[in-house]
């Protein structure tokens, strides 16, 4: 991606469409149709990307590769681009070359600049004025307004940041979509120094920030699809972020795939668990557990069927891309005498999430525990309980 640094902009309203194709069906769903704002360049004096493959241009003149001075160009222009000021040869130097530095290094050091100068020339630029070397420093001082494309970056995360804040959710997604794109490229990529990969770390935060914003943005929009794709990209750079499943599980939830939720919380905590030795995980279950009934919206279509509990009212209205069902259990049943012997089995082997609307139920799991549970309390119940509704009253729970 090429990054525009000191362009004139001017702002065009134009129609947006996301559309994609869902994995279990062979066609296109539209998602999501909002008015953005698209950015419209008339003057574009010059382009530096440093992430990537280094490059310069200036308007149609792109500074030539042989110009670049091979890995240690690139590496001077970036070291410089990032050091906000001058730095000493003798530590430009120990930068560029760490611990192998050759006996002819300031010969070396002053050709490769040479050739830098000649090449920012070439393309319209002053390269003496750009490149400065003045007693025993080196600096790099762009054209004054030149962002490089990983400040750009920044800059628009920033952006996209407030524009939540003000809960402008679709200026928010061009901004955070920028940053993502060009957080995503990797820094003089193939060259290992400690100082690049700190450049790294501070992309890797800019794409992480990117990624949580994109998230939360795809949600409020509506996307429930396209905040889950970017919380699993979240995940696979962040394997161990608590954020970063709870905005996994919290997408499939208001997908109405909460089985998918559940998997996704045990593989997380066995990761942790096994890399990181973690064993405690009440933080996560009990924000579960409590978050569970905002996860799942609910709408309007109401109707009543017949279930093998017996005469038990189900009203099934439509959820935010699910169906959430109302169930009401009379007072006295017990799921060991009432569905246990029809199946066979002493304990139900079925996963049970979602929220006490009135009434209360106990639930006794398989080692000897009983857990109680009443009105707007969530509840998430695993594999292998037996459970029954306690009082006079009959029991209501929304999801099942």
């Amino acid at each position: 991606m090429r990054v525009f640094s000191t362009a004139k902009v001017t702002m065009a309203p134009c129609r947006y469409l996301v559309s994609y194709s869902d994995n279990q069906s062979s066609f296109p769903i539209e998602r999501f149709r909002c008015d953005l704002l698209a950015s419209t360049l008339t003057e574009v004096p010059l382009e530096i990307q440093l992430t990537g493959r280094v490059s310069i241009r200036k308007g149609d003149l792109l500074m030539p590769s042989a110009a670049m001075a091979g890995a240690l160009g690139r590496m001077i222009l970036v070291r410089l681009s990032f050091a906000n000021g001058p730095i000493s040869r003798d530590a430009l130097i120990d930068a560029l070359w760490e611990e192998h530095i050759p006996e002819s290094v300031e010969s070396v050091l002053n050709a490769t600049c040479s050739r830098l100068r000649k090449g920012l020339t070439e393309i319209g630029l002053d390269g003496k004025e750009i490149l400065i070397s003045n007693h025993g420093s080196v600096e790099i001082q762009w054209p004054a307004g030149a962002q490089t494309d990983f400040h750009l970056a920044v800059d628009a995360l920033e952006d996209a940041e407030a524009a939540i804040k003000r809960h402008d959710y679709p200026e928010a997604l061009l901004r955070a979509a920028r940053a993502h794109e060009i957080s995503q490229l990797d820094v003089l990529p193939g060259i290992e120094r400690i100082w690049i990969n700190e450049i790294r770390d501070r992309q890797r935060e800019v794409l992480e920030r990117s990624l949580l914003a994109l998230t939360d943005i795809w949600y409020q929009l509506g996307d429930m699809r396209m905040s889950l794709g970017m919380a699993r990209e979240l995940l696979v750079i962040s394997p161990y972020s608590y954020q970063a499943i709870q905005k996994v599980v919290r997408a499939h939830c208001s997908l109405g795939d909460v089985l998918s939720a559940h998997v996704a919380m045990k593989s997380f905590n066995e990761r942790v668990q096994q890399d990181l030795g973690v064993e405690d995980f009440h933080e996560l279950e009990n924000w579960f557990k409590e978050s569970l009934p905002d996860m799942l919206i609910a709408g309007n279509d109401l109707s009543n069927t017949e279930s093998k509990f017996g005469t038990i009212k189900t009203t099934s209205y439509s959820v935010t891309r699910t169906r959430q069902e109302r169930l009401v259990f009379p007072p006295g049943w017990k799921w060991s005498v009432d569905i246990g012997p029809s199946l066979g089995e002493t304990l139900c082997e079925m996963t049970h999430i979602g929220r006490v609307v009135s009434g209360q139920f106990e639930v006794l799991d398989a080692s000897g525990y009983v857990t109680s549970y009443g009105p707007g309390e969530a509840f998430h119940i695993v594999p292998r309980h037996d459970m029954w509704v306690v009082g006079e009253h009959e029991l209501v729970t929304d999801g099942w």
